[in-house]
């Protein structure tokens, strides 16, 4: 089958910028329909789900469009009403469906003439699963239309569509010495095979798991004739705590804790199926919820802190800079929220809270021993820029999904730069920066260098939220901060971190 390629690079304003982009993608998506087209749109987010799908229906009869003929879908969805969508694609009672990646795999609809990218997918490999879902007749063509958003990563792709339409699919990469995953996988590892597992499944479950699994299990028997809880591993994230989602007694879908605390905090206005709700409050495994005004919008603000807590290899360069990999605590913190009236953009109210919900993570880190002997440069605003440099870098180095990853800078009582997994446990995307982090670091400096800013900007240097503390991003100080990091890597005398003594040590000879 044919299929038609459109990138559509970003010229939007940061002023009210995903205002715009997500009416960018509702127009394009009414366009679809009233060309007859059955058009599926991958969105980045769930709460652009909600909102783009209740925009739509909103600007659909203008054009003369049934908005009754779209829908939003994502995970939180009770199982009857995803199979009524999933359904309603198939028979053509929905021509538009807004989803998350929970329709990026797992249909096979061939009715399907359209497919929309709200943002470039986590990976190459997510972009090609989501671009097959349409085009499965050979008599009709088929259209893909990826609108960028205003990050780096987007940015590259569509300006390098040959990066993205050649590249060849990337290698996956899987730490197979997770022990809290594992953790959460055994007692259906010992359901299934009846206690100690067979050595005939040592080569499926891979040694470190296969051992593991056997020596928790000695001298235990399982409980028989009772399945272990399903809320204890979850297939949608890593945090396997569910809650379920109430208005009047009735359960509307689950929501995860991970979710619950940044999109389903008290007084947070909460969009499902298109409807709007506000959360009263929080119950032991359930959030109670009550219909909300649907031009309300909350804003939560948030800010995260790390700690260190184990290191588990290190190499340093010169007794001055230090590149670690180990286990970090992310506290991510809430402060409270705003509401806005989407028809004005008006706050008209804001509420303090306080919130914290820690994670254990595996991380990379570098740390400077002694800023005085480092280049020009090392300042919040150098350190900063070095942050953005690995975050934009790494998923160009290393097989990840970029949301796979956080970034965190500190300045006090040492300087240090944070590249951290967001799944608990990690899946060795820190043990890998570790080896590769001058790469990672050049990889940046040269999107950076193509950008054709001046001091930085979301492009390719500034985050979606720079401190409000810190002067603005600066492209040249970053970039000689980090080559000078780099020169330090590739010329300086090393030394390696011994565990036993806890202790730096000679670097071993060839």
């Amino acid at each position: 089958p044919q299929r038609h390629f459109a990138f559509i690079r970003p010229s939007i304003p940061d002023f009210r910028y995903y205002d715009i982009y997500r009416l960018r993608i509702v127009r394009a998506v009414l366009a679809c329909m009233s060309r007859g087209l059955n058009t599926l749109i991958f969105c980045p987010w769930r709460r652009f789900v909600e909102e783009a799908a209740i925009q739509a229906k909103k600007e659909a009869p203008q054009f003369g469009l049934d908005p009754e003929r779209i829908a939003p879908y994502r995970s939180g969805y009770d199982a009857a009403l995803r199979r009524q969508i999933e359904e309603g694609l198939r028979t053509g009672r929905y021509q538009a469906v807004f989803s998350t990646n929970a329709l990026e795999i797992g249909i096979d609809i061939g009715r399907l003439d359209a497919c929309i990218l709200a943002g470039f997918p986590d990976s190459p490999f997510s972009a090609w699963q989501r671009i097959g879902r349409v085009g499965r007749r050979w008599d009709k063509p088929a259209y893909i239309l990826f609108y960028a958003m205003n990050n780096p990563f987007d940015r590259f792709m569509a300006s390098n569509i040959d990066a993205f339409l050649d590249k060849p699919l990337d290698e996956i990469l899987i730490g197979v010495d997770n022990q809290e995953l594992m953790e959460k996988h055994l007692p259906y590892l010992v359901h299934e095979s009846g206690g100690v597992p067979p050595p005939e499944l040592k080569p499926h479950l891979g040694e470190r798991f296969y051992e593991f699994a056997c020596k928790k299990m000695a001298d235990r028997r399982p409980v028989q004739h009772r399945k272990p809880h399903y809320l204890r591993l979850s297939l949608r994230g890593g945090s396997g705590v569910q809650y379920k989602l109430m208005h009047r007694g009735q359960e509307l879908g689950t929501i995860s804790d991970a979710h619950r605390f940044r999109e389903a905090y008290i007084g947070a206005i909460y969009h499902h199926f298109g409807k709007a709700y506000r959360v009263l409050n929080h119950g032991a495994d359930e959030i109670e919820l009550e219909e909300a005004e649907p031009h309300l919008h909350t804003e939560g603000k948030f800010y995260t802190v790390m700690q260190d807590r184990e290191i588990l290899q290190a190499v340093r360069y010169a007794e001055n800079l230090a590149a670690y990999y180990g286990r970090v605590t992310v506290f991510e913190n809430f402060t409270g929220y705003k509401v806005i009236d989407t028809r004005s953009g008006e706050v008209i109210d804001e509420q303090d809270g306080q919130a914290a919900r820690p994670c254990t993570v595996r991380a990379f880190w570098l740390e400077v021993a002694d800023p005085s002997r480092c280049a020009r440069g090392l300042d919040t605003t150098g350190l900063l820029g070095v942050e953005q440099l690995l975050r934009i870098g790494a998923p160009f180095v290393i097989p990840c999904d970029r949301h796979d990853l956080g970034t965190w800078t500190k300045t006090a009582p040492l300087p240090v730069v944070y590249l951290h997994e967001t799944v608990a446990g990690g899946i060795g995307v820190a043990e890998k920066a570790l080896q590769t982090w001058p790469t990672i670091l050049q990889m940046g400096i040269d999107i950076a260098q193509r950008c054709p800013c001046r001091q930085g900007c979301p492009r390719c240097l500034q985050p979606p939220h720079w401190p409000a503390d810190a002067d603005g991003p600066n492209k040249q100080r970053a970039i000689q901060l980090a080559q000078a990091f780099i020169e330090l890597a590739s010329s300086a005398p090393r030394e390696r971190y011994d565990p036993d003594t806890h202790c730096w040590a000679p670097w071993p000879r060839a």
